[in-house]
């Protein structure tokens, strides 16, 4: 028995060496085959454009807007004609095109494939850029700055101001991989990113992006990987955080402003009050974009009503202070002279319209959802604190609670694509419309004409490139994701919740006139410590690489120069 222990305990050990050398073989493999490049061509089945020109041609429309404008959202009359050429003359095999005409490679980070566009220049030493597209848009706003960044000479610039270009599609768009789990937020994007540029093989490069692509390059800034070399951004986290708690607070104008800075905060306070932020506050700001697919999809109008954490009841067509004269006349009609009113949820600002109107005949009223948070505490919820000071321990109790709520994410019927993308989902995967009105409602397509100037970019047909690309992906709810990932940071314009102090690599800025936010030179040099450029520009607006991909290139090229290694 001696002699044969040790026998059987040599041949065990040779077997678990050997399970263990197959197992570390097969994740050798499995990673190697993750890290591997490889070719991708765009060939959307004709069956799934005919669906869409069926679904464009049964739409059932709501009714019109009660406005002369797009206060409540994309007009009727207009995306009715949009909708129109959609489904007959415009072709998305020319898009298609476009693409199959570009290098287009998948890659497999972090077990999720990645879609990018890569395009090496011609000459000579050309520096890489990454570039990052947001929402509503794609790899299709960006693909017309590619010619002046990687052949510059071509386009009014020099040989040694050539970049390469990657373009990769943001994680759950277009024709990037969905995630199936959490975490895929602005600091998972961005360690891809770095891991991507290192599987092409740059050891120096610099990274762009506006909308989303500005807190996903920021964070690349943040996280410092080998060869980044800086950033540049078109819209910058820079509002300060005294800005920042008295916008939420809806003013009063912090002191000490500058004329330009108190320009740009009473802009940002006017942007608010019209409702330009519309795909966070759908429900208060644009119910008409909300029934484009409500409308044409049961699914969508289901999930829309269900959302609500009280099982929602929808006012639509007036405002409270026009509700609450109709219930006085109701009243007088019924015959009382003398009676009460109550209400809780949206019946609370009606009956305190009421109340504020004291039509003929009221008494008083009672509301279970009363409005009663100070200034000082709603100028710091948004923010998630610091609770103010002089509060009783009960109201500190309820302003912890308040701050946890919105942390959960139960104001969701205002702030529907950072709560509630599924449900958003729902309307924008079934309807064709649905999806156009809830793309169109961003406020940088505030100025577009739907086609109308077609010498101006975008264009009609790249619009509509860009949404059908939406639809052929079925993207509406694994784009909108990327919102609830970044829900605890708060706004992207905001410089402490973008931690914008921990980046110590070089900040390019680029101001455009058009753009949703346009900050003011100190706020950005207070926001960015290592800010190397800034340039405020005479054109161009949030999409400013569809809209100037000249200028979009030329500002690169100047904000770069510096970082460039010396010929």
């Amino acid at each position: 028995m001696n002699a044969i222990a040790p026998m059987c305990h040599r041949r065990a050990v040779s077997i678990l060496g050997l399970v263990l050398l197959a197992a570390a073989f097969r994740d050798r493999t499995a990673l190697a085959a993750e890290a591997q490049v490889r070719p991708f061509h765009v060939d959307v089945p004709e069956k799934a454009l005919l669906d869409l020109r069926q679904r464009i041609a049964a739409t059932r429309w709501p009714d019109r807007e009660t406005v002369a404008d797009r206060s409540q959202g994309a007009q009727l009359a207009k995306l009715q004609a949009l909708v129109r050429h959609w489904g007959t003359d415009y072709d998305w095999r020319k898009a298609e095109t476009k693409l199959n005409a570009l290098p287009q490679f998948m890659t497999t980070i972090d077990g999720l494939d990645v879609h990018f566009i890569h395009v090496r220049s011609r000459h000579k030493n050309a520096l890489p850029v990454i570039i990052t597209h947001g929402w509503p848009g794609s790899v299709l706003e960006l693909i017309k700055v590619i010619g002046p960044l990687t052949d510059p000479t071509a386009h009014g610039g020099r040989a040694e101001d050539a970049f390469d270009v990657v373009i990769p599609s943001v994680p759950g768009y277009g024709f990037s991989g969905k995630p199936t789990g959490t975490g895929w937020d602005p600091d998972h994007i961005a360690r891809a990113w770095a891991e991507l540029t290192k599987r092409l093989g740059y050891t120096r490069y610099v990274a762009q992006g506006g909308d989303w692509g500005a807190p996903i390059s920021s964070a690349m800034a943040r996280q410092a990987p080998a060869g980044l070399l800086g950033i540049h951004l078109n819209l910058p986290a820079t509002v300060p955080p005294e800005v920042a708690a008295a916008l939420a607070g809806g003013g009063p104008t912090p002191a000490g402003l500058s004329e330009k800075e108190r320009a740009v905060f009473e802009a940002l306070m006017t942007y608010a009050k019209q409702g330009n932020s519309a795909y966070f506050v759908m429900m208060t700001a644009r119910p008409q974009t909300v029934g484009y697919g409500a409308t044409d999809s049961p699914a969508g109008l289901a999930a829309w009503i269900l959302v609500h954490p009280g099982f929602a009841q929808w006012t639509y067509g007036a405002d409270p202070e026009h509700i609450a004269r109709a219930w006085a006349e109701l009243m007088k009609r019924l015959g009382y002279t003398r009676y009460v009113a109550q209400g809780g949820d949206w019946g609370t600002p009606i009956s305190s319209a009421m109340a504020r109107q004291a039509a003929a005949g009221l008494l008083g009223i009672h509301i279970n959802l009363p409005a009663t948070v100070p200034p000082e505490v709603a100028a710091v919820l948004p923010m998630g604190g610091p609770a103010p000071e002089g509060l009783s321990e009960k109201e500190r109790a309820v302003f912890d609670a308040l701050v946890a709520s919105g942390k959960k994410g139960n104001l969701a019927y205002f702030t529907m694509m950072t709560a509630r993308p599924q449900t958003v989902g729902y309307g924008a995967t079934d309807s064709p419309a649905g999806l156009a009105a809830w793309v169109l409602v961003h406020p940088g397509f505030a100025q577009w004409t739907y086609g109308a100037e077609p010498e101006k970019s975008p264009t009609k047909d790249d619009v509509l490139d860009d949404i059908t690309l939406y639809w052929l992906t079925n993207t509406a709810a694994s784009a909108a994701r990327l919102y609830w990932e970044n829900g605890a940071r708060g706004s992207v314009v905001v410089a402490a919740a973008q931690k914008t102090g921990e980046i110590s690599l070089p900040v390019a800025i680029t101001v455009f006139p058009e753009d949703v936010y346009r900050p003011p030179e100190t706020w950005a040099r207070r926001a960015y410590r290592n800010l190397i450029y800034f340039n405020e520009v005479d054109r161009g607006g949030h999409f400013a690489a569809w809209e100037q991909p000249e200028l979009f290139a030329a500002e690169l090229r100047a904000a770069f120069k510096s970082l460039r290694p010396t010929q």
